[in-house]
């Protein structure tokens, strides 16, 4: 009889923590949709977190999305060279100077091609959205001023 009530137990417990386990991951799942995820890979690339502020339709959503797909898209091939070169600076130390300069000229193209994606991605927005993202970029660059001295920041 311990032993049925001990087994009978042990399976309980193991439906409850499997239980748990299912209901955790399920709650564990994003809420933003997936174009609010990405991240600026260069400098000069618009950040997704400042556009989850300015109330997006569902078209201007998928208009970025789309920007932004055509963006790492045609990037690619030049951010897998960069990338490759860092990798070798790493592991020697150094580059020759042909290839620091094509560092820099990679550099200055993935520079251009972000711009490129910010002017068309402020070009989805509505003047008011425009004003609105301009005033939290200037926010977001004051804070991180603000860490890079140390001093504390008003909103």
């Amino acid at each position: 009889m311990r032993k049925h009530a001990t087994a009978l137990l042990t399976t309980l417990g193991m439906i409850v923590a499997l239980a748990t386990t299912s209901a955790a991951q399920q709650t564990a799942s994003p809420s933003a949709p997936a174009w609010g995820k990405m991240k600026p890979h260069h400098k000069g690339l618009v950040e997704m977190p400042i556009l989850r502020q300015l109330n997006l339709s569902d078209q201007q959503r998928q208009q970025i999305r789309t920007i932004m797909q055509n963006y790492h898209a045609s990037t690619k091939t030049q951010r897998d060279e960069l990338r490759q070169l860092k990798e070798q600076r790493r592991a020697g130390g150094t580059l020759t100077a042909e290839q620091q300069a094509r560092v820099e000229q990679l550099r200055a193209a993935l520079d251009a091609s972000a711009q490129q994606a910010r002017a068309e991605i402020l070009n989805v927005l509505t003047p008011e959205q425009r004003a609105q993202y301009e005033q939290l970029q200037q926010q977001a660059k004051a804070r991180r001023e603000a860490r890079r001295t140390r001093q504390p920041v008003t909103p």
